[in-house]
């Protein structure tokens, strides 16, 4: 689960270019990287680095479509003025 959490974190990062769609995917991440750690202490995995780095990934990437919402929201308000 290590590998596909750090798969979908990077995903989920890149896609956040679009208006913030990679919330999903690093959701996804975060989920799937805490089963990884906990496959890891119970000793079913060994890929301890790939499921952290996948959890890290999905919490920049859920911050990164808040930023990128709220700059959506703004510059909607913004283009709606009239001068």
């Amino acid at each position: 689960m290590g590998l596909v959490s750090l798969i979908a974190g990077i995903v989920g990062v890149v896609l956040n270019c679009c208006y913030g769609a990679g919330i999903v995917l690093s959701v996804g991440a975060i989920v799937l990287g805490t089963l990884g750690k906990k496959a890891v202490e119970t000793g079913e995995a060994n890929n301890r680095s790939q499921a952290q780095v996948g959890f890290i990934l999905g919490i920049v990437g859920i911050a990164l479509a808040v930023v990128v919402w709220i700059l959506a929201i703004v510059g909607i308000g913004l283009s709606n003025r009239t001068l």
